[in-house]
């Protein structure tokens, strides 16, 4: 057992429970906030116009409100990381301050990985992105003593295509192929005998590229799923063995069946939920509204959302089975175990599941 330690800021590491109570315990953090406040992990940014002196005193009453929970709360904003970035040719570079403190102005601040200047000039942002792959370039041309093409454009593929972000194409490629980590998808439509016989071209073509770079596919773990009611069902091989086809595949947590059913994955995101559910049961002593729903929000739900707009349920059964989960999770709520569904969401400010969907489509509408 560990020793208990103070933590008064940063996120505790070494766990999965750690970082999402620190999400739970910052959540009302912008409360009263009047400018933009971003919070990621254990950084925060706080935006605002200063084009009128209103805008300016709105940002510092903002600091002020945030230095005001951070003693509420015991905790401590690092204040030597803090810095002002200035955006804009006509700003007035106003001084704000944390508490007592100063807050010292920054040329340029990292976001997200990508360097911002108070000009919004990108050459930095591209002379830092040409510094990795060329030292990536430096390391490959150390440590590889072969010069020919074949090697050359293979390492340069692998590895700075990755630095930049972009999937390593596939030479010669007739259907879709995907990769994530050391996991390989292809995709091919097959309401031809020409379609067919693409997809057995690209899989020979993988087993060469495997034979020629000393790796092997995972036999085992390789199954066909044929979607659609008037697959011919072929048969494919992966070198000299038959690939079997499988019933379901699971797909990015996502389990798609051949007819594109998702019932299965409704039952599948229930049963993950509902076990979550029940660990909060019998774990957390407390009924009260402030503990049980921030952790069903940041523990449970996500399972019954997460990329809902692929699998969103079409049977009233599939609706019930994830309703039912909702349903549970209002009832461990103390003084909310006599209403109804409907009501229990009112009482908790809570949209249901369905009208989640809705929304989730709505807004992919309005961003495409």
């Amino acid at each position: 057992m560990s020793k208990w330690r103070s933590v008064t800021s940063g996120v505790p590491q070494g766990s999965v429970l750690g970082p999402a109570l620190f999400n739970i315990f910052v959540g009302d953090m912008d409360s009263g906030i009047e400018c933009i406040l971003s919070k990621f992990a254990s950084d925060t940014k706080l935006c605002g116009a200063v084009d009128t002196l209103e805008g300016r005193d709105g940002i510092q009453r903002d600091l002020d409100r945030l230095e005001r929970w951070a003693c509420v709360n015991h905790m401590k904003f690092n204040k030597a990381k803090c810095k002002v970035l200035h955006v804009g040719w006509g700003n007035p570079k106003h001084n704000y301050r944390l508490s007592r403190e100063w807050i010292e102005s920054s040329p340029e601040e990292k976001d997200l990985g990508v360097l911002v200047d108070e000009k919004l000039n990108m050459t930095q942002q591209c002379a830092l992105a040409a510094q990795k792959p060329t030292c990536v370039l430096g390391c490959i041309k150390s440590s590889v003593t072969s010069r020919s093409r074949e090697i050359c454009k293979e390492a340069n593929l692998v590895f700075m295509s990755t630095l930049k972000g972009e999937r390593c194409p596939h030479d010669g490629a007739e259907c879709a192929l995907r990769k994530f980590s050391d996991d390989t998808r292809l995709r091919g439509v097959t309401d031809t005998p020409e379609g067919c016989a693409a997809i057995q071209r690209e899989l020979d073509r993988l087993e060469k590229w495997a034979d020629k770079n000393l790796v092997t596919f995972n036999k085992e773990r390789c199954e066909v799923l044929h979607l659609g009611r008037n697959n011919p069902m072929h048969q494919y091989k992966l070198g000299a063995t038959h690939l079997e086809s499988s019933l379901a595949e699971e797909d990015s947590r996502v389990l798609v069946d051949t007819k594109l059913n998702m019932s299965w994955q409704c039952a599948l995101a229930a049963k993950k939920a509902n076990g979550i559910l029940g660990c909060i049961r019998q774990s957390i002593a407390s009924r009260l509204r402030e503990v049980i729903l921030p952790l069903y929000s940041v523990l449970v739900r996500p399972h019954l959302e997460c990329c809902v707009h692929f699998w969103a349920p079409q049977y009233k059964r599939d609706m019930d089975i994830l309703k039912r989960v909702q349903q549970r999770a209002t009832r461990m709520i103390k003084g909310l175990k006599h209403l109804s569904y409907e009501e229990g969401l009112r009482e908790l400010g809570l949209f249901s599941l369905e009208k989640k969907r809705i929304r989730g489509v709505l807004l992919m509408c309005i961003n495409t």
